[in-house]
């Protein structure tokens, strides 16, 4: 079918291909990165640029990236603004989400500001898969700077971004940055999910210093957020994979009867401990056991 339709568009027949395509979405024929590819070409030569950015935006949706079309959609963003075509805020946030999957961190806070330049106000989505973007990158002042401009703009930040943020200060040591986030959220009344709480649980079990994992499951504490307790405020029933880390994080800070009291929550709730979590209660025990003999 692809050599069929790359045919046509050699014999510059772009409208049929555009119809056989139509035809094939109505019989579910599944496209490829390929097919796709031609379609958009179909597009940008019949001057349709907008359904060409709308069939980049579904490859990206569907998880096929497409083969070099970022290069190609900024041109073909470019060529509209020559021509005096005012690109629609679904192709600035398709060409947006295009450049931080493909992780071209300058080319998206530019083009972000590019957005804004031209009178198109970003909403928190596109905030934050930039401010991901450079967390990503590690680069955390980049990220801290475009957020605290989001704020300044009166955008509402929401768990994901305070989530990047979390994660990437704890990646790179700045604990007091991450503690600072996490206030924010409490006086924002933003209320940690399971992957903020799984961010910073994680953080713990792989921390060497217990003093520095202690303090910070002191802050989680204070904000509500003990891990002893079931439903994280009532609002989300952490998983098997949550409740192991937290069972792996208190073993690794010998606090046993805290790991048994997780135990007994999960089994009240119809959850069974696997292996992962027995190992760390195994291993708890040959430290105390190995502590209690040198005594």
């Amino acid at each position: 079918m692809n050599q069929l339709l790359g045919a046509m568009v050699r014999m510059k027949h772009y409208v049929i291909v555009v119809s056989l395509y139509s035809q094939m979405e109505l019989t579910r024929v599944s496209h490829n990165t390929y097919s796709l590819s031609i379609l958009i070409d179909c597009f940008c030569k019949l001057g349709q640029m907008g359904c060409g950015f709308s069939v980049l935006g579904k490859m990206m949706k569907l998880g096929v990236e497409p083969n070099s079309r970022i290069a190609e959609a900024l041109s073909l963003f470019h060529k509209m603004l020559e021509e005096g075509i005012q690109p629609h805020l679904h192709v600035y946030n398709t060409i947006l989400n295009g450049l931080c999957k493909t992780k071209k961190v300058d080319a998206a806070g530019r083009f972000l500001c590019m957005m804004e330049d031209r009178g198109f106000e970003p909403n928190i989505i596109a905030y934050t898969a930039v401010i991901d973007c450079f967390c990503k990158n590690l680069s955390l002042k980049e990220a801290l700077s475009l957020f605290s401009k989001l704020k300044e703009k009166r955008i509402r930040p929401n768990t994901i971004t305070y989530s990047c943020l979390i994660k990437a200060s704890l990646g790179l040591d700045q604990q007091q940055v991450a503690e600072r986030l996490l206030d924010e959220m409490e006086d924002n009344k933003i209320l940690l999910d399971v992957v903020t709480y799984g961010i910073l649980v994680d953080w713990i079990g792989k921390k060497g210093s217990l003093d520095e994992a202690k303090n910070i499951m002191d802050t989680m504490r204070k904000r509500g957020i003990e891990p002893s307790t079931a439903g994280f405020r009532g609002y989300i029933k952490p998983n098997i994979v949550v409740y192991g880390m937290i069972i792996d994080a208190l073993c690794k800070l010998r606090r046993f009867s805290d790991a048994l009291n997780i135990i007994q929550k999960m089994r009240n709730q119809g959850i069974e401990p696997n292996v992962v979590i027995y190992n760390s209660l195994m291993r708890i025990m040959f430290l105390i056991n190995k502590d209690f003999i040198a005594e």
